[in-house]
């Protein structure tokens, strides 16, 4: 009986028996499938064929392989030879420049059988040597398409060798080898389609083998899904020693993004790539684009776990760079639609740690292009972007209207396209659950920031009402249902970007009208923490606001006024800016003179208007003259008092030494240490832009020259090559002018490199500066421009500008960590119930950013759509079917117009839960414009109220806001009296007499004034029709309308009616949502109805309407009858519509047409009038 330690070396024994075995079978069939085909090919060379098979046996490699089957033969238990011995006649045999295409194929196919079937020989080593031995190829190619095959083939095997689990050994520069051997099939147009889409599937599942491998290499990761692996191999410690980052890799495919690769091909693939010069700047982005959201997808969330900071540096850094100078410069729209899916991979899944590159994704690929192509395009004559009157509501600025360039008709497509494009990419992102909250978060409550959050609201709206010109109607708009232009013809004030605009602030609006399940109260330090912060924003915005209006007079007396004052020589980096999140915005250091102002405005210069910045930094400053002594005591005192007075002129704003100190005061605050003078010019341009006076230029210049070489007088020749202290200033000058010099587009013939050697020959005090270090300066000013403010977009491709605009806060970790605010995020897999609660406390901020944008988008598109559907004939629209009609059928404009409708709901339901009670009223406001009520012409505007869908709709929409937001309506209940008198004279809130009975209490019933439920006859079906409608044909011939067609005409005026009733409530619930007022708005809505019931002439039908409304006052005023001020003006209008009653009636002689109606009409009001007097008095008895 055997032990148990005995059995151990056995179980071994017997695994490796069965491995080689297993092996064996799989050696030998690739070993005789190769063999078949090199018997069957019948040549080894390109010209010559074997007469003699005998001579086969003769050859190298076939020797070679008959050696290999041999040993494979051999019955052994275990494996005879080492893995090098068995792969290397299938590597010769692939590598040969004598064997045809056909066998190099076979024994490609062979490898990737040997790799994919897990034979356990196969190590690093092997697959190290496979990659090495295939990479070079053929020089010489004698059938293309044999030669395609051969190439797929090799990709195939790439792509095993990458998915082999012993490849996580492998060095990742390898990787990068075969993707970009791929990637030359990718492009080559000589090439088949097929083969470039196999190539393309190859590099794409490379980079997917690649990064899934270094995630399930990661320690504390969960294992990303792979291939079933059924070998039993032994390949653990290979994958212990993984050292793949993936950061080789990505910078490769950034490479390919800026749509370029540096690295040398060998080949002749792609020596014909460079004859033909094939090679597509837009092909070789999307090839990299693809590859990167490959890389992205797989990572995904691990990106920003701990042991993945090299990777997330290259993307932060080198991904982000290449996305955003690429999408700045390019016009390919389908490379633009690639990288803006990229950024939003990228801005998901690492969005704390992407917060200023997310800042520019934002501002310079939507934003800014969004804005410049709306002053681009045309833009049309309705009212120019017409706005809704709001009251207190601050109106949005009519859309500018910039010079109208001469385009075609393509390129105007192409900018409308492209306007699309950046409009459904921003749609996308404020449909993010956390978009807002991070966005507000992030920037709006940052100091380092301009408000983001603000700023993409107001671009919301800028674009929610575009209106198209007749100049671009004809236009071919994409996804067209029709397929023609007609419907965009027929769409003048409306265009597809509104409603993708319209959407996006509908999107933003939902997202702080979302509520977390269960969620923790937020203290109230939290409260007060961000209520603090956005203080402290609001402050620092005014001060900026100021300086760049007017820096002498507003902006530094601002700041000197409203400066937290420190102790004197406090330290800027530990209070100010990046250096505390919680501290005032404003500090100055003790005396704040002008070296604290100008180390102020260092800190300050994010949010300062840099070219503002940078001519109040060069201002010279003024100082009296000194006093002409002329030997008198008084002239003696003068002199000596203009001298102590200027002693502490460094503290007095204005004068000349103020501004030398602040000049010296903004530089010292840089680190200029072991840096070239080029990159510290380039570090102090991107602070303030340099001045547009030479004079000035030349002062911030000389000081910057001295604090320069004061920073490094010890440095290195490299970086110091000066002997004089005058060569520094006159080169930084000489730099400044270069820079202009070469990228104004001025200049004819720009200064070349031998003139600029020549200029600065004796520049350094006498001394000659090295010619190296003048063309190494010309070169780097010549191939990037040293960037102001207005060129910042410019400034990603320079390695500086880069850095300074990228730059993270200058905090601790400990800090970013507990604080609060800074951890929002967009990452809803790292969401813990405190950042919970910090959302949830940020949304009421959030939403009172927002709402006054939302409300002015919303107003206006419901403005401009409701003059787009006017224009349909009312017989078009099956207005009884309107509301069951699917969202595809509906065209643009009722889309927008329901989408608003829904918007304006959601407002006011969102304000409600905040407390915003103003932004309900003006929600009501805006239904109510849309709801006319014509007393002139009181049929008309009722039928025309019911024969509209999109007006019914709204009405819809104003008694779902009235019935759930009802206490938070106070303003705007003036305006909805106005409307519920109108409305009550004109019949809307009558009922048939079997309907009273339906009502929900008896009780009630009987107490209500039975006038209530009564039509006041003022407006009937059919009224003012004459015969004239039936046309002049009609009335020239004396005929009228026939019967039926009348009787037809009033049954759809009936209905149209009916249609209004339908959605008003009755009378009852209609006084029970008075009676639920508060004092405030109940008294608003009591004087709009005595308003309406005062008269306004002295005509019949004036007294009969104020009789009737009447009777709806001294219902509304019985049931306040505890309150005097309503008693005091109920009583007063009694009085007044009375009196003025009675004057009619006993006014003489009325004129014989209408005396008869006249004093009917007269009589019925003077009667109705004393049935309310009556009803009152049986009130109070």
């Amino acid at each position: 009986m055997e032990t148990e330690g005995d059995a151990s070396p056995s179980l071994l024994s017997s695994l490796s028996t069965r491995q080689w075995r297993r092996d064996c079978m799989v050696l030998s069939n690739q070993t005789q499938n190769l063999l078949v085909a090199m018997r069957s090919n019948g040549r080894f060379g390109p010209n010559s064929l074997f007469a003699n098979p005998g001579k086969m046996a003769e050859t190298s490699l076939l020797r070679q392989l008959k050696a290999l089957q041999r040993e494979i033969m051999a019955p052994n238990f275990v494996r005879p030879l080492p893995e090098e011995a068995i792969l290397q006649p299938f590597c010769d045999i692939c590598a040969s420049e004598e064997m045809g295409e056909t066998i190099v194929g076979v024994a490609l196919a062979c490898l990737s059988n040997l790799i994919d079937l897990r034979c356990s020989f196969i190590t690093r080593n092997g697959l190290d040597m496979i990659l090495r031995r295939i990479h070079g190829g053929k020089k010489e190619v004698n059938d293309i398409f044999l030669y395609e095959v051969v190439l797929g083939r090799m990709l195939q095997l790439y792509v095993s060798c990458a998915g082999h689990p012993s490849a996580a050994g492998l060095p990742e520069g390898l990787y990068v080898q075969i993707v970009r051997r791929a990637y030359t099939f990718a492009i080559h147009p000589m090439f088949s389609p097929l083969l470039r889409r196999t190539a393309e599937a190859a590099m794409k599942s490379i980079v997917t083998s690649l990064y899934t491998m270094i995630a399930n290499n990661k320690p504390h990761c969960l294992p990303v899904s792979e291939k079933t692996d059924t070998s039993l191999n032994d390949e653990a410690d290979e994958k212990a020693d993984c050292s793949l980052t993936g950061a080789v890799m990505l910078r490769y495919i950034c490479t390919l993004i800026k749509g370029s690769d540096n690295e040398n091909e060998t080949g002749p693939e792609k020596q014909l790539l460079d004859s033909k010069n094939a090679s597509k700047t837009a092909a070789v982005q999307l090839e990299g684009l693809c590859l990167v959201q490959a890389m992205l997808l797989v990572v995904n969330d691990r990106l920003c776990d701990p042991g993945w900071e090299e990777l997330l540096h290259s993307v932060q850094h080198e991904l982000c760079r290449a996305l955003l100078v690429t999408g700045v410069s390019t016009e390919n729209t389908i490379v633009l639609s690639q990288i803006l899916r990229t950024v939003h991979i990228v801005v998901n899944i690492a969005s704390t740690h992407v917060v200023p590159q997310t800042f520019s994704f934002i501002r310079a690929l939507h934003l800014d292009p969004i804005m410049r192509m709306t002053e681009e395009l045309p833009s049309g004559s309705l009212s120019s972007g017409k706005l809704v009157s709001l009251p207190s509501l601050a109106a949005s600025p009519s859309l500018p209207t910039g010079p109208q360039f001469h385009r075609s008709l393509t390129q105007l497509a192409d900018l409308y396209e492209r306007r699309e494009l950046l409009l459904e990419s921003l749609v996308e992102f404020c449909g993010d659950a956390d978009f807002a909250t991070f966005c507000y978060a992030q920037y709006d409550l940052s100091r380092r920031f301009f408000p983001l959050f603000d700023r993409l609201c107001a671009v919301l709206v800028e674009n929610c009402f575009y209106v198209a010109s007749d100049a671009v109607s004809a236009l071919p708009r994409k996804g067209d249902r029709s397929g023609s232009s007609s419907d965009f013809a027929s769409e003048q004030c409306l265009m597809q970007m509104d409603a993708l605009a319209l959407a996006a602030m509908h999107a933003l609006l939902r997202q702080t009208a979302l509520k977390i399940s269960n969620p923790l109260p937020p203290s109230a330090e939290l409260k007060s923490l961000i209520k603090s912060r956005l203080e402290q924003k609001k402050l620092l915005m005014k001060f900026a606001f100021l300086f760049r209006r007017n820096a002498i007079k507003d902006g530094i007396p601002f700041l000197l006024q409203k400066a937290t004052r420190v102790s004197p020589g406090s330290s800027y980096r530990n209070i100010a800016g990046i250096g505390g999140v919680n501290s005032p915005a404003l500090v100055l250091a003790e005396p704040a003179g002008g070296r604290e102002v100008g180390a102020c405005l260092f800190y300050l210069s994010d949010i300062l208007d840099k070219r503002v910045l940078g001519d109040y930094l060069g201002e010279l400053g003024r100082e009296l003259p000194a006093p002409t002594p002329d030997g008198t005591e008084e002239s003696t005192a003068a002199l000596a008092a203009w001298k102590a007075k200027r002693e502490t002129d460094h503290l007095r704003a204005g004068t000349v030494r103020f501004y030398e100190e602040q000049l010296k005061g903004f530089l010292q605050e840089f680190d200029y240490r072991n840096k070239s003078l080029l990159h510290c010019i380039r570090e102090t341009a991107y602070h303030m832009c340099m001045p547009g006076e030479a004079q000035k230029i030349d002062r911030v210049m000389e000081a910057f020259a001295k604090v320069w070489v004061k920073s490094n007088c010890d440095a290195a020749k490299e970086i110091n090559p000066f002997r004089s202290e005058q060569g520094p200033f006159i080169l930084a000058f000489s730099l400044i002018m270069l820079n202009t010099d070469q990228h104004s587009g001025k200049m004819v013939k720009p200064m070349q490199r031998a003139d600029f050697r020549r200029v600065h020959r004796d520049s350094d005090g006498g001394n000659r500066l090295p010619d190296e270090y003048l063309d190494q300066l010309y070169d780097d000013v010549k191939a990037h421009p040293i960037i102001m403010s207005e060129m910042i977009d410019v400034g990603f491709t320079n390695d500086v500008t880069w850095a300074l605009e990228m730059r993270e806060l200058a905090l601790s970790e400990e800090v970013i960590s507990t604080d609060a605010i800074l951890r929002c995020s967009m990452q809803v897999k790292n969401l813990t119930p405190r950042d919970q609660v910090v959302v949830q406390a940020l949304r009421p901020f959030v939403f009172s950013s927002l709402w006054k944008h939302a409300l002015t988008a919303f107003a206006n598109s419901i403005y401009t759509c409701s003059i787009s559907l006017g224009h349909y004939r009312v017989e078009e629209r099956n207005v009884e079917n309107s509301g069951a009609k699917s969202d595809s059928s509906l065209t643009t404009a009722e889309e927008a117009y329901n989408l608003a409708l829904d918007g304006l709901c959601l407002l006011a339901k969102t304000a409600t839960d905040f407390g915003t009670v103003s932004a309900v009223d003006h929600v009501i406001l805006v239904l109510l414009s849309q709801l006319p009520l014509d007393m002139q012409d009181a049929h008309g505007s009722l039928v025309c109220l019911g024969n509209r869908g999109y007006s019914l709709r709204c009405l819809e929409k104003l008694f779902c806001v009235l019935r759930e937001c009802l206490l938070a309506v106070t303003d705007a209940w003036e305006e909805l009296g106005h409307f519920f008198a109108k409305s009550f004279l004109l019949g809307i809130f009558a009922r048939e007499s079997n309907s009273a009975s339906s009502t929900p209490s008896a009780a009630e019933s009987t107490e209500l004034w039975e006038e209530l439920r009564c039509n006041p006859g003022l407006v009937g079906t059919g009224v003012k029709r004459t015969t004239s409608e039936g046309g002049w044909f009609a009335a020239l011939w004396g005929s009228s309308i026939s019967p039926e067609r009348l009787r037809a005409q009033e049954c759809e005026e009936r209905r149209a009616m009916e249609r209004v009733k339908v959605l008003f409530p009755d009378i009852e619930e209609f006084l029970r949502m008075i009676d639920a007022l508060e004092e405030k708005p109940n008294w608003n809505f009591f004087c709009a109805l005595c308003e309406e019931a005062t008269m306004k002439s002295k005509g019949a039908a004036d007294s009969y309407a104020a009789s009737y409304t009447m009777i709806l006052i001294t219902e509304v005023a019985i049931r306040r009858s505890r309150d005097s001020c309503v008693l005091e003006r109920y009583v007063k209008l009694c009085h007044q519509v009375t009196a003025n009653i009675f004057a009619i009636f006993d006014q003489p002689n009325p004129t014989h047409s209408c005396s008869t109606i006249n004093k009917k009409t007269i009589m019925v009001a003077a009667i109705i009038t004393i049935a309310v007097l009556v009803r009152l008095l049986k009130t109070f008895q």
